[in-house]
């Protein structure tokens, strides 16, 4: 559903289709998503369509990032530790 959305805009019942769920199935998982401030929704007529919230992807992203270049280093000196104790 996620990578959908961050192809472009789509309404519920084309995310339902795509990943073959039922609509209330879709519905849910939007709802979840929305709450989280990962889509919004918008009205276009009668049809809702779901967008991906860039905005929060990229600090999702960013913070992520900081975060495996720290634990990348904490594994890197636990490997030498490792090592150096003649554990592998």
């Amino acid at each position: 559903m996620l990578a959908e959305l961050a192809a472009g805009p789509r309404s519920i019942g084309e995310l339902a289709a795509l990943g073959n769920w039922r609509m209330s199935a879709a519905s849910k998982n939007i709802a979840v998503l929305e709450a989280a401030g990962l889509v919004f929704k918008a009205r276009r007529g009668r049809e809702v369509i779901c967008h991906m919230n860039f905005d929060v992807w990229r600090t999702v992203a960013g913070y992520i990032a900081r975060h495996a270049k720290f634990w990348a280093g904490r594994l890197d000196e636990l490997e030498s530790y490792i090592k150096e104790a003649g554990g592998v």
